[in-house]
Protein backbone atom coordinates (compact mmCIF):
# COMPACT_ATOMS: atom_id res chain seq x y z
CA UNK A 1 0.00 0.00 0.00
CA UNK A 2 3.02 2.31 0.31
CA UNK A 3 2.88 2.74 -3.48
CA UNK A 4 -0.35 4.65 -2.95
CA UNK A 5 1.12 7.45 -0.85
CA UNK A 6 0.68 10.87 -2.42
CA UNK A 7 1.86 14.13 -0.89
CA UNK A 8 -0.31 16.44 -2.96
CA UNK A 9 -2.69 18.75 -1.18
CA UNK A 10 -6.07 19.33 -2.74
CA UNK A 11 -5.32 23.06 -2.87
CA UNK A 12 -2.23 22.36 -4.99
CA UNK A 13 -4.25 20.22 -7.40
CA UNK A 14 -6.95 22.89 -7.70
CA UNK A 15 -4.33 25.53 -8.52
CA UNK A 16 -2.43 23.38 -11.01
CA UNK A 17 -5.45 21.74 -12.75
CA UNK A 18 -8.45 23.97 -11.96
CA UNK A 19 -10.71 22.69 -14.74
CA UNK A 20 -9.50 19.11 -14.79
CA UNK A 21 -9.50 17.98 -11.16
CA UNK A 22 -11.64 14.91 -11.81
CA UNK A 23 -9.59 13.94 -14.86
CA UNK A 24 -6.33 14.36 -12.94
CA UNK A 25 -7.54 12.34 -9.93
CA UNK A 26 -8.85 9.57 -12.19
CA UNK A 27 -5.58 9.31 -14.13
CA UNK A 28 -3.44 9.47 -11.00
CA UNK A 29 -5.36 7.27 -8.54
CA UNK A 30 -8.07 5.21 -10.26
CA UNK A 31 -6.16 1.93 -10.80
CA UNK A 32 -4.59 1.96 -7.35
CA UNK A 33 -7.92 2.65 -5.67
CA UNK A 34 -9.66 -0.12 -7.64
CA UNK A 35 -6.93 -2.55 -6.58
CA UNK A 36 -7.39 -1.59 -2.93
CA UNK A 37 -11.16 -1.87 -3.20
CA UNK A 38 -11.06 -5.30 -4.87
CA UNK A 39 -9.03 -6.61 -1.95
CA UNK A 40 -11.96 -5.70 0.31
CA UNK A 41 -14.99 -6.36 -1.88
CA UNK A 42 -13.71 -9.34 -3.89
CA UNK A 43 -15.71 -7.86 -6.80
CA UNK A 44 -14.00 -5.95 -9.65
CA UNK A 45 -17.14 -4.39 -11.10
CA UNK A 46 -18.33 -3.16 -7.71
CA UNK A 47 -14.86 -1.82 -6.95
CA UNK A 48 -14.78 0.17 -10.18
CA UNK A 49 -18.17 1.68 -9.31
CA UNK A 50 -17.02 2.45 -5.77
CA UNK A 51 -13.95 4.30 -7.03
CA UNK A 52 -16.01 6.23 -9.59
CA UNK A 53 -18.42 7.26 -6.84
CA UNK A 54 -15.54 8.35 -4.60
CA UNK A 55 -13.95 10.45 -7.34
CA UNK A 56 -17.27 12.10 -8.19
CA UNK A 57 -17.89 12.75 -4.50
CA UNK A 58 -14.52 14.52 -4.24
CA UNK A 59 -15.23 16.46 -7.42
CA UNK A 60 -18.62 17.62 -6.12
CA UNK A 61 -16.97 18.79 -2.88
CA UNK A 62 -13.97 20.35 -4.66
CA UNK A 63 -14.78 23.94 -3.65
CA UNK A 64 -15.13 22.96 -0.01
CA UNK A 65 -12.07 20.70 -0.11
CA UNK A 66 -9.94 23.45 -1.65
CA UNK A 67 -10.59 25.54 1.48
CA UNK A 68 -9.22 22.82 3.77
CA UNK A 69 -5.61 23.71 4.55
CA UNK A 70 -3.19 20.84 4.19
CA UNK A 71 -5.76 18.24 3.11
CA UNK A 72 -3.74 15.52 1.37
CA UNK A 73 -5.86 14.05 -1.37
CA UNK A 74 -4.44 10.50 -1.45
CA UNK A 75 -5.29 9.57 2.16
CA UNK A 76 -8.67 11.30 1.80
CA UNK A 77 -9.55 9.27 -1.32
CA UNK A 78 -8.21 6.10 0.26
CA UNK A 79 -10.43 6.54 3.32
CA UNK A 80 -13.53 7.09 1.18
CA UNK A 81 -12.82 4.02 -0.97
CA UNK A 82 -12.02 1.81 2.03
CA UNK A 83 -15.24 2.80 3.80
CA UNK A 84 -17.38 2.31 0.70
CA UNK A 85 -15.70 -1.06 0.02
CA UNK A 86 -16.25 -2.31 3.55
CA UNK A 87 -19.89 -1.20 3.41
CA UNK A 88 -20.35 -3.02 0.11
CA UNK A 89 -18.72 -6.17 1.50
CA UNK A 90 -20.99 -6.23 4.55
CA UNK A 91 -24.07 -5.59 2.42
CA UNK A 92 -23.10 -8.40 0.05
CA UNK A 93 -22.70 -10.74 3.03
CA UNK A 94 -26.16 -9.75 4.25
CA UNK A 95 -27.65 -10.41 0.80
CA UNK A 96 -25.96 -13.83 0.70
CA UNK A 97 -27.30 -14.66 4.17
CA UNK A 98 -30.83 -13.76 3.06
CA UNK A 99 -30.66 -16.06 0.03
CA UNK A 100 -28.71 -18.98 1.45
CA UNK A 101 -29.69 -21.59 4.00
CA UNK A 102 -28.30 -21.27 7.50
CA UNK A 103 -26.10 -24.35 7.16
CA UNK A 104 -22.88 -23.30 5.41
CA UNK A 105 -22.29 -26.78 4.05
CA UNK A 106 -25.69 -27.28 2.37
CA UNK A 107 -24.31 -26.02 -0.94
CA UNK A 108 -22.08 -29.09 -1.12
CA UNK A 109 -24.84 -31.56 -0.38
CA UNK A 110 -27.57 -32.60 -2.82
CA UNK A 111 -31.24 -31.90 -2.10
CA UNK A 112 -31.93 -35.57 -1.37
CA UNK A 113 -28.99 -36.52 0.84
CA UNK A 114 -27.84 -40.10 0.80
CA UNK A 115 -26.00 -41.89 3.58
CA UNK A 116 -22.73 -41.01 1.83
CA UNK A 117 -23.76 -37.37 1.67
CA UNK A 118 -24.55 -37.37 5.39
CA UNK A 119 -21.09 -38.83 6.13
CA UNK A 120 -19.43 -36.22 3.90
CA UNK A 121 -21.45 -33.49 5.59
CA UNK A 122 -20.38 -34.70 9.04
CA UNK A 123 -16.73 -34.87 7.95
CA UNK A 124 -16.90 -31.40 6.37
CA UNK A 125 -18.51 -30.06 9.53
CA UNK A 126 -15.71 -31.54 11.66
CA UNK A 127 -13.03 -30.09 9.36
CA UNK A 128 -14.73 -26.70 9.37
CA UNK A 129 -14.98 -26.79 13.18
CA UNK A 130 -11.28 -27.68 13.39
CA UNK A 131 -10.30 -24.81 11.09
CA UNK A 132 -12.51 -22.34 12.98
CA UNK A 133 -10.96 -23.47 16.26
CA UNK A 134 -7.59 -22.25 14.93
CA UNK A 135 -8.83 -18.67 14.53
CA UNK A 136 -7.97 -15.98 17.08
CA UNK A 137 -10.33 -16.13 20.09
CA UNK A 138 -12.66 -13.21 19.23
CA UNK A 139 -12.97 -14.22 15.58
CA UNK A 140 -13.57 -17.83 16.58
CA UNK A 141 -16.25 -16.84 19.10
CA UNK A 142 -18.08 -14.61 16.63
CA UNK A 143 -17.94 -17.18 13.80
CA UNK A 144 -19.13 -20.00 16.06
CA UNK A 145 -21.97 -17.96 17.53
CA UNK A 146 -23.09 -16.67 14.14
CA UNK A 147 -22.78 -19.74 11.93
CA UNK A 148 -22.88 -22.71 14.30
CA UNK A 149 -25.34 -21.35 16.88
CA UNK A 150 -27.34 -19.13 14.50
CA UNK A 151 -27.17 -15.97 16.62
CA UNK A 152 -27.72 -12.49 15.19
CA UNK A 153 -24.98 -9.87 15.30
CA UNK A 154 -26.90 -7.99 18.00
CA UNK A 155 -27.17 -11.13 20.14
CA UNK A 156 -23.47 -11.87 19.68
CA UNK A 157 -22.59 -8.30 20.71
CA UNK A 158 -24.67 -8.66 23.86
CA UNK A 159 -23.27 -12.10 24.68
CA UNK A 160 -19.64 -11.01 24.25
CA UNK A 161 -20.07 -7.52 25.71
CA UNK A 162 -18.83 -5.76 22.58
CA UNK A 163 -20.44 -3.46 20.01
CA UNK A 164 -22.26 -4.69 16.92
CA UNK A 165 -19.62 -3.00 14.73
CA UNK A 166 -16.90 -4.90 16.56
CA UNK A 167 -18.79 -8.16 15.97
CA UNK A 168 -19.00 -7.32 12.26
CA UNK A 169 -15.26 -6.57 12.22
CA UNK A 170 -14.41 -9.93 13.82
CA UNK A 171 -16.81 -11.79 11.52
CA UNK A 172 -15.21 -10.15 8.47
CA UNK A 173 -11.71 -11.00 9.69
CA UNK A 174 -12.74 -14.56 10.51
CA UNK A 175 -14.32 -15.07 7.11
CA UNK A 176 -11.22 -13.66 5.42
CA UNK A 177 -9.05 -16.05 7.40
CA UNK A 178 -11.31 -18.94 6.43
CA UNK A 179 -11.24 -17.87 2.79
CA UNK A 180 -7.46 -17.74 2.93
CA UNK A 181 -7.51 -21.34 4.13
CA UNK A 182 -10.12 -22.36 1.54
CA UNK A 183 -7.57 -24.31 -0.48
CA UNK A 184 -6.82 -26.38 2.59
CA UNK A 185 -10.48 -27.09 3.33
CA UNK A 186 -10.86 -29.34 0.35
Amino acid sequence: MSAFVGGESFQYIMKKWPGAVLHYLRNRYYNKLVYISVKRTLDLQASEEIVQEALIEVWKKSNWLAKQDGLLIAPYLLKIVKNKSITFYHQSLSRKEEHQPDDLLDEFISLAPSIEAEIIKADDYKRLRAIVSGLPNREKSCIELKYFDGMSNDAIATALGISKKTVEKYLTRGIRNLQAQKEFIG
